[in-house]
């Protein structure tokens, strides 16, 4: 278990470093400004069987990115919108939110791990 937190731990780290030299800037909401400075990438953690944060509010083309930060496989299903299929512990899923409206999302695998994505 410690070796699993410390390699997503690493993992983590690694992604902020590439950000940081990608061109990409890491701002105080945790999220991310791509190269169009009107979207943003937000990050969902997966982490003791939980979405954090489990509402969120962003605007219509911002990116969500989904870490699990979690011992366990997880995934992000949205019927009819997109499966994010199995996200193993340390890695992550993406996807962009092109429509204003109202999604909520859960994980497959453990259907009481639910999110809301309010997108503007």
């Amino acid at each position: 278990m410690k070796k699993l937190l410390t390699k997503a731990a690493a993992f983590l780290f690694l992604c902020n470093f590439l950000l940081m030299f990608s061109g990409c800037q890491n701002s105080a909401d945790n999220s991310v400004k791509t190269q169009d400075s009107s979207a943003k990438i937000q990050v969902v953690t997966i982490k003791d069987f939980a979405f954090g944060p489990q509402n969120l509010e962003i605007k219509a083309g911002d990116e969500i990115n989904w870490v699990n930060g979690d011992s366990a496989i997880h995934s992000v299903i949205l019927n009819g919108e997109f499966d994010s299929g199995a996200i193993k512990p340390g890695s992550s899923f993406n996807h962009r939110f092109l429509k204003a409206g109202r999604y909520e999302y859960k994980c497959s695998i453990h259907p009481t791990m639910v999110g809301v994505i309010d997108v503007k």
